[in-house]
C-alpha cells in the first residue's frame, strides 16, 4: 500500500467514526438512572492497548466523560441512563472499529463496547532542530504538520532539551506551523516523501506580530459575558491553533496568525454566529475590530406530538425540530458556526456549499443516532409508567432541503417518526395522571387522548393547554403534572362575585342595592372530567349573557329571577338560579342630641357626656347600621343610640350615616352645635437663663409663648391666647388689681413678650396673668434676682504687725477693696477708723466686677491702748450694691504704752558697772591672788550692811517720786488727733457730694 493509499483509508476510517460519533445539541437534561458502559480496546494483533484516553459524549445533552485502558485494555464507567459516542486518537493508531456504534446505557444496564485500533506504520519522516535568531536551541517548540490530502488528519512534534524534533508519517503534502510562546510562527507547506530534514528559526515579532484581536458586544452595545472563537485557515483547510500567546476572555479575543486567508467565526450562546473573511499579510499584520456585533438568533423550535392508543399501552410519536443558527452538533468533528457550517466541514469538503450527498451523509447521521428519548422516564410518565422506544416500529428522519451555499441557507428542520411502547401494560384506567418530567429548550409537547377521555383541568398558557377546544388533546409548556377521566356530565353553579354588594335574605336570595352592579360567578361550576366551554345567564326581562361571570346594572325596584346554564366540551348541560331584590329606596333619618337630664340641646360645655339618638329613623326594608361622626377627630361609633364627649370647645358639625341591608343609606348632619370652653389657660413664664438671675440696668425679656389653652390632645393645644399681663414688681400690688386698664412703664407690660429694665438690686417676683378666648385667666410668679455691685474689704495689712504696735510709732495699714458683684461700682468712698477717729478717706472713682483697689491708711503718732480699727464702704450709699451688709470690716488691735527715758539709762549705766567690777576683779586676781573690794566688804561687812539698807529706804523713796511725777503728765497730743476735725468736715462733704451723686443715678 503506497501513502497516498494509506492516508485514503485513513480517510474513509475518519468519516466512519464522524458518523458514529455525531450527536445532538444538548437542549435538556439526561434520563434518570445509570448504568454501566465497558470494553476493550485491542490493536490488529487482537494486543491489548494501555493508556488511550476515550471521549464519552451524550448523544442528546452533550455531556462530556473521560476514561482510560488499563494493562489488559480494559475500560469502564458509570453513566448517567442516555444514548452515547465514543470517540479517541490514539497515538501511532487509527480507529478501526467501534461497535456498537451508538451505545444506549439503561438505567441499571451494562453496555459491553469493543473498540479495535489499527497501527499507523509511516513511510515517512520529518525531522530537525529549531533555534532562535541567535542560534540557541529551543525546547518545547511545536511542529505542526497538517494534511492536505486527507482533511482533518494531523500530527505534531515537540522539540526535546536540544531543539531536535522528530515526526514518523505517511508520505504526503503537509501544513508545517511551527510555533513557541513569544516567537513569530513559521509556515510553509512541505511535499514530505521518505528521510525529510528542515531546521527552523523562530524570530521575535515587531511589534504586536501577527495577530486578530477584537472585541463582541449585542446589538444595544452591551459586551458579551462569553463567546467562542474559531480562525480558519482557508487555503490550507484547518483550525489555527491557540498558542500559550494567544486568549480568548468573555468579551475580547486575541489570536497569533502568521501571514495568509483565514476565516473568522465569532459565537455567542442565543446569537447568530458572525462568519467574516480575513487577510492578514506584510501590509496588513493585523485585524482590529473592537466593535464586533451579534444579532439575537431565534430559539430553537421542538414540537413533539405524542398520540397515544385507545389502551395506553402504545404511541406514536413525531417530532418537529428547527434548529437554531446557535445549535451545536457536537457529535459532529467541527462545531464552530451555524448547523450548516457544522455539516459543511464535518460530512463535506468545506467549501461552504452543501450538495446532495453532504445532505444524504446528515441525514444518515441522525438515523444513525436515534431518538433524542429511548426511555421517557426523565420525559413522562402516565399513573408512574415508563415508555421504551420501539425500533420495530421503524424510526423515519425528514430534512428540509438545506442544498446550496451555507451562509445563505434556511437551518435545518427535522421531523423523526417513531413508536414508544409501554413497560408494563395498562388495563384501561378510567382515569390517568400525566407527569410532564422534563422538556428540552423550546419543546412543545402536545398530547393527543383516546377519543372517550377528556383533560379535566385548563392549567392556562403558561403551562399548557387544551388544544383548539378539543378536550383529548393537551399541549404542555413545562414540567407539570395533569389528569384526564372518562367524559361526565357538568354541574352549574351561581355565586356572588361581590358579596360585599349583596345582603343575604335566605337561601338563594339576596338584596342589592340598585345603584351598585350586580356581580354574579360561575367559577365554582366544574365538570368532574373535563372543561366547560359555555356560560349562559337569563335575566328576566333584561336579555341573555355570556361568559364565567355575569357584571350587569337592573333597571329598576323588583325581584329578578336569573338562571345560569354550563355546556362542558362534551356537549353536556347543567343549570342554576338565583333570586336577586333590587332595592332602590334609602333610609328616612331622624336624630337629635340631649343632655344628662333627658333635654334636647344645641350646645354644651366641653367635657360633658351627651346622648346622640337616632332611633326615630324608618326604611322601607330594614336599617342596617348607624355610623356616627363627630367632626372632631375621634373616629366614629355605631348604634342608633350612642355617647359621646367633646374634650375641647368649638363648633361641631355632627354627621350619622344610616344604611339599610340593601347598602343604600342617608348621611344626616346636625349642623353648628356649640361647645363651651370652660378650662382655664395655663400661664408659663420662660426661665430667664441659668440661674434666673440679670444685672441691673440690663434688657430683661419676659416670654408667656409657652402659656396655652389646653385640649384633649397636646398637639391641639392653643398658644395664642387674648390677653398677656405683666407685673414686674416695682410697685406695691398688681397694676390691674389697682382699678388700671394700662400699666406705667416702670409696673409692668402687656403682651406675650415684653421687656424691661431693673434699675436697683434684688429679688423680684414676676407676675403673669393669662386670659383665653372664654375670658378664663390663669396667674404665675416667678422670682428673678437682679445683680449689682458688692463691695467689700478682702484684705486688710498690719506695719507693725499685730503685738509690735507702740504707742507714738507710726502705724500704716494696707487695705484691699473688691467688687464682687457683676456690676461696676463708680464713684464711692472708703471711711478708714481706728478707735473711733477717721484716719483716712479714700475715694474710688470705678470699680469694675472681680476687680480690686488696693490704698494706704496712715496712723502717724498712735496712742497706747486696745483700738477698733473700722473701715467703711460707701458710707454715703452712692453705689446700690446687691448686698450692703457686707461694706463694714472691724477689728480690734492692742498698740503697747512706750517706755520712759531715764528709766532708760539707768538700765545701761548699771549694765556698764558691772563691766568695769567684772574686769577690775581679774586685774586684781591676776596681780596679787585676791579681790580688794571683796576684801573691803569682809572688813566692813556689819557697817556696810546697814548703810545699805538707809540707802535703799531713801533710793526707793526717791524713785517713788519720780514715777509719781511722770505719771501727772499730760500726754502731747498726736498729728491725727489734730487732723481730726478736718477730717469730720470733708465726712460731711464727701457724704453729701455722694447724696447728690445717688439721686442723679
Amino acid at each position: 500500500m503506497n501513502a497516498k493509499t494509506g492516508l485514503y483509508k485513513w480517510a474513509i476510517m475518519s468519516l466512519a467514526l464522524l458518523l458514529m460519533g455525531t450527536f445532538l445539541v444538548p437542549i435538556g437534561s439526561s434520563e434518570a438512572g445509570s448504568g454501566t458502559l465497558q470494553g476493550y480496546v485491542l490493536d490488529d494483533r487482537f494486543q491489548p492497548v494501555r493508556d488511550v484516553k476515550i471521549k464519552i459524549v451524550s448523544a442528546y445533552y452533550g455531556h462530556t466523560y473521560t476514561v482510560f485502558t488499563d494493562d489488559s485494555g480494559f475500560f469502564s464507567i458509570s453513566l448517567p441512563a442516555g444514548s452515547y459516542v465514543l470517540s479517541l486518537n490514539p497515538n501511532g493508531y487509527t480507529v478501526e472499529q467501534i461497535s456498537p456504534s451508538i451505545a444506549y446505557v439503561k438505567p441499571g444496564s451494562t453496555v459491553n463496547v469493543e473498540v479495535r485500533l489499527q497501527r499507523v506504520l509511516g513511510d515517512s519522516t520529518l525531522h530537525g532542530y529549531v533555534l532562535n535568531e541567535e542560534g540557541e536551541a529551543l525546547e518545547g517548540a511545536e511542529v505542526m504538520l497538517y494534511s492536505r490530502d486527507v482533511a482533518g488528519f494531523s500530527l505534531n512534534g515537540v522539540t526535546n532539551e536540544s531543539g531536535y524534533y522528530s515526526v514518523n508519517l505517511p508520505a504526503g503534502s503537509y501544513h508545517v506551523l511551527v510555533v513557541d510562546s513569544g516567537y513569530s510562527y513559521v509556515t510553509e507547506v512541505l511535499d514530505i516523501t521518505g528521510d525529510v530534514e528542515k531546521n527552523y528559526t523562530l524570530l521575535m515579532p515587531e511589534g504586536a506580530g501577527y495577530l486578530v484581536y477584537g472585541k463582541v458586544m449585542n446589538s444595544t452595545g452591551e459586551y458579551m459575558s462569553h463567546i467562542e472563537v474559531s480562525l480558519i485557515d482557508s487555503a490550507n483547510g484547518h483550525m489555527v491553533p491557540l498558542d500559550k500567546d494567544s486568549f480568548v476572555r468573555t468579551y475580547i479575543f486575541r489570536i497569533k496568525v502568521y501571514p495568509g486567508q483565514f476565516k473568522l467565526i465569532v459565537e455567542s450562546e442565543g446569537y447568530t454566529p458572525l462568519v467574516e473573511d480575513i487577510t492578514i499579510d506584510g501590509s496588513s499584520p493585523a485585524w482590529i475590530n473592537n466593535s464586533i456585533v451579534l444579532e439575537e438568533a431565534p430559539e430553537e423550535d421542538i414540537i413533539t406530538e405524542i398520540h397515544f392508543s385507545e389502551d395506553f399501552n402504545a404511541s406514536t410519536v413525531t417530532q418537529r425540530w428547527t434548529l437554531s443558527p446557535t445549535t451545536k452538533l457536537y457529535g459532529l468533528k467541527f462545531t464552530a458556526g451555524s448547523p450548516l457550517m457544522q455539516i459543511d466541514r464535518s460530512l463535506g469538503n468545506g467549501d461552504l456549499v452543501i450538495d446532495n450527498t453532504e445532505m444524504q451523509r446528515f441525514v444518515d447521521y441522525l438515523k444513525a443516532i436515534g431518538p433524542r428519548k429511548h426511555l421517557t422516564d426523565g420525559y413522562f410518565t402516565i399513573n408512574g409508567k415508563v415508555y421504551e422506544y420501539d425500533p420495530e416500529g421503524g424510526f423515519e428522519v425528514e430534512v428540509n432541503d438545506i442544498t446550496g451555499p451555507v451562509l445563505e441557507g434556511e437551518m435545518p428542520q427535522v421531523v423523526y417518526t417513531f413508536s414508544y411502547v409501554a413497560e408494563e401494560g395498562f388495563e384501561n384506567p378510567e382515569s390517568i395522571q400525566i407527569d410532564v418530567l422534563g422538556l428540552d429548550s423550546g419543546e412543545k409537547l402536545k398530547f393527543f387522548l383516546p377519543e372517550e377521555y377528556e383533560v379535566i383541568e385548563n392549567f392556562g398558557e403558561d403551562v399548557g393547554m387544551i388544544d383548539e377546544g378539543n378536550v383529548s388533546i393537551f399541549t404542555a409548556y413545562r414540567v407539570f403534572s395533569f389528569t384526564a377521566k372518562v367524559k361526565e356530565e357538568p354541574v352549574a353553579k351561581v355565586t356572588p362575585a361581590r358579596a360585599d354588594l349583596l345582603r343575604f335574605r335566605e337561601e338563594k336570595s339576596y338584596v342589592l342595592n340598585l345603584d351598585d352592579p350586580l356581580n354574579l360567578t360561575a367559577k365554582e361550576s366544574y365538570d368532574p372530567v373535563g372543561e366547560i366551554v359555555n356560560y349562559t345567564w337569563a335575566v328576566p326581562g333584561v336579555g341573555e349573557y355570556y361568559g364565567e361571570e355575569l357584571n350587569i346594572t337592573l333597571p329598576s325596584d323588583g325581584e329578578y329571577n336569573i338562571t345560569l346554564t354550563v355546556t362542558d366540551s362534551s356537549s353536556l348541560t347543567s343549570t342554576d338560579w338565583i333570586l336577586i331584590y333590587a332595592d332602590g329606596v334609602g333610609p328616612a333619618v331622624v336624630a337629635f342630641i340631649q343632655n344628662e337630664t333627658g333635654v334636647n340641646v344645641t350646645s354644651a360645655d366641653e367635657d360633658e357626656t351627651l346622648t346622640f339618638n337616632a332611633t326615630l329613623s324608618t326604611d322601607n326594608t330594614e336599617i342596617d347600621t348607624y355610623v356616627w361622626d363627630f367632626g372632631d377627630g375621634t373616629g366614629i361609633i355605631t348604634g342608633d343610640v350612642v355617647y359621646h364627649v367633646f374634650r375641647d370647645p368649638g363648633v361641631y358639625n355632627i354627621t350619622v350615616n344610616v344604611t339599610d341591608i340593601a347598602g343604600r343609606y342617608t348621611i344626616y348632619t346636625i349642623s353648628g352645635f356649640v361647645v363651651r370652653d370652660i378650662t382655664p389657660p395655663v400661664a408659663i413664664i420662660e426661665p430667664i437663663g441659668t440661674e434666673n438671675a440679670v444685672d441691673v440696668d440690663e434688657n430683661v425679656t419676659f416670654n408667656a409663648s409657652q402659656s396655652y389653652d389646653p385640649r384633649e390632645d397636646p398637639e391641639d393645644w392653643v398658644y395664642n391666647l387674648t390677653l398677656y399681663m405683666w407685673d414686674f414688681d416695682e410697685s406695691d400690688g398688681l397694676w390691674w388689681e389697682n382699678n388700671k386698664t394700662t400699666p406705667d412703664s416702670n409696673e409692668g407690660a402687656i403682651g406675650k413678650v415684653v421687656v424691661h429694665t431693673y434699675s436697683r438690686p434684688g429679688f423680684y417676683t414676676i407676675t403673669l396673668n393669662v386670659t383665653d378666648s372664654a375670658g378664663h385667666t390663669d396667674q404665675t410668679n416667678y422670682t428673678l434676682e437682679v445683680r449689682g455691685a458688692d463691695l467689700r474689704v478682702s484684705f486688710v495689712e498690719y506695719e507693725p504687725a499685730e503685738g509690735k504696735m507702740t504707742e507714738g510709732k507710726k502705724l500704716v495699714l494696707t487695705i484691699n477693696i473688691t467688687n464682687k458683684g457683676s456690676v461696676k461700682a463708680e464713684g464711692f468712698t472708703v471711711w478708714v477708723k481706728v478707735g473711733g477717729k477717721k484716719i483716712k478717706s479714700e475715694y474710688i472713682s470705678s470699680l469694675e466686677p472681680d476687680a480690686t483697689y488696693e490704698f494706704k491708711a496712715v496712723w502717724k503718732n498712735p496712742t497706747a491702748g486696745t483700738k477698733v480699727v473700722k473701715v467703711e464702704i460707701d458710707p454715703t450709699d452712692a453705689v446700690l450694691e446687691s448686698d450692703e451688709d457686707n461694706n463694714v470690716y472691724e477689728h480690734t488691735i492692742k498698740i503697747k504704752e512706750k517706755k520712759s527715758q531715764l528709766t532708760t539709762w539707768l538700765a545701761v549705766g548699771i549694765g556698764v558697772l558691772i563691766l568695769i567690777y567684772i574686769g577690775a576683779s581679774k586685774y586684781y586676781r591676776d596681780q596679787w591672788g585676791y579681790e580688794p573690794i571683796l576684801e573691803l566688804f569682809r572688813r566692813e561687812g556689819g557697817k556696810k550692811e546697814k548703810g545699805s539698807r538707809k540707802e535703799k529706804g531713801a533710793g526707793g523713796k526717791e524713785k517713788k517720786k519720780g514715777t509719781g511725777k511722770k505719771s501727772e503728765k499730760t500726754p502731747k497730743k498726736e498729728e491725727s488727733e489734730e487732723e481730726g476735725a478736718p477730717e469730720e468736715e470733708e465726712e460731711k462733704a464727701e457724704g453729701k457730694k455722694d447724696k447728690k451723686k445717688g439721686k442723679k443715678k
